[in-house]
């Protein structure tokens, strides 16, 4: 491969090798920024922006929009659609409520085998990994809600390929129950009991919520371990293309 592997491309790839056909791009206007790149020959793509002026037009075609942050007329209107999809892109606006919000309505709406990317998984600098929004780079807090969702929402299987800010790659398998209310988030984290060594680094990240800085410290420290985190070679010898 000669560029490097992105969001996109792990996409296409993710598309190819388990025959999937329906994409949904779950987005802001300021996230994303690699629809055109998505291969169409494979995928039917679906876009929801949403912190999206009315004015706004990148040239390519938004399918739901949302002005602020709510997207609940969005997600009303694929569900009177009755439409399901086989991927999303889960690329959000960066702080913890909004992430964790978008991670749990982009997996509802995949289906059983199903697949979701979501970025900026791994900030590699502090300065572009606080909670509150900043111009420019700005991977915020993502990483906390996937983190959170991969080790309380099982069954599901998940890893992160390290590219592109990490791109976490969440399989569905089996049925999960929607968070009831976000407040609430706090107490099914602290609830979760972790298996072996694992469960004194759970205990640390669990009992650092509020502390966005020794989440950080935590995260970088323990990527691997937190972020199932693979390299672009492993993630190419994992999800290998059908040979032809």
């Amino acid at each position: 491969m000669n560029e490097p592997l992105n969001k996109a491309s792990i996409i296409n790839r993710l598309a190819k090798v388990h025959a999937y056909g329906a994409y949904l791009e779950l987005c802001t206007a300021t996230a994303g920024h690699r629809y055109s790149e998505i291969d169409t020959r494979v995928l039917t793509g679906r876009r929801l922006l949403y912190n999206c002026p009315e004015g706004f037009d990148d040239g390519m075609k938004i399918d739901y929009r949302s002005p602020d942050i709510d997207i609940t007329e969005c997600l009303e209107s694929i569900q009177r659609e009755g439409r399901s999809f086989d991927i999303a892109l889960i690329d959000p606006f960066h702080d913890y409520e909004t992430s964790l919000r978008d991670l749990d309505a982009g997996f509802g709406l995949i289906r059983e085998g199903g697949i979701l990317v979501v970025h900026d998984c791994l900030p590699r600098k502090a300065d572009i990994a606080g909670p509150k929004f900043r111009s420019g780079e700005w991977c915020g807090v993502t990483y906390q809600a996937f983190i959170d969702f991969v080790n309380t929402r099982g069954p599901l299987d998940f890893y992160t390929v390290d590219t592109d800010y990490g791109c976490g790659v969440i399989r569905k398998r089996g049925h999960l129950k929607p968070i009831e209310k976000i407040g609430r988030w706090a107490s099914q984290v602290r609830n979760v009991i972790y298996p072996g060594a694992k469960s004194e680094l759970m205990r640390q990240w669990t009992g650092s919520q509020e502390n966005h800085n020794r989440r950080f410290e935590l995260l970088q420290a323990h990527d691997k371990t937190l972020l199932n985190l693979i390299s672009v070679e492993d993630f190419l010898a994992t999800e290998r293309l059908p040979d032809r």
